[in-house]
């Protein structure tokens, strides 16, 4: 059996998964003053509108949903690319240690 290497897989892959959870962090963590992630309060001040338009008169300030609306899909859009990615280099590798095994 060959040694494993760079025709195999290129770790290079992993480090790139790694920045790819790094921006994912980024989004969703809690920021330094200890106040939660900016797209948290976006879905929450969305939830808030809804509900008041729902619950109570009807009127809402449609321009404002439809920009925290956009905001919030940016935010989520950005996190499953990145968790699409992060996973197509785990699966990557794991085909890449598979096919080795069976030479």
């Amino acid at each position: 059996m060959e040694n494993f290497t760079r025709d195999h897989f290129d770790s290079w892959e992993l480090l790139s998964a790694v920045d790819r959870l790094d921006n994912i962090r980024y989004v969703l963590a809690d920021k330094d003053d200890m106040g939660p992630p900016q797209a948290r309060r976006d879905l929450m001040e969305l939830h808030q509108l809804v509900f008041d338009a729902v619950r109570y008169s009807g009127k809402h300030d449609r321009e404002k949903i439809l920009e925290l609306l956009e905001d919030v899909q940016d935010v989520v859009r950005e996190v499953l690319e990145n968790a699409e990615s992060i996973s197509d280099s785990l699966i990557d590798l794991w085909g890449a240690l598979t096919k080795h095994e069976e030479e």
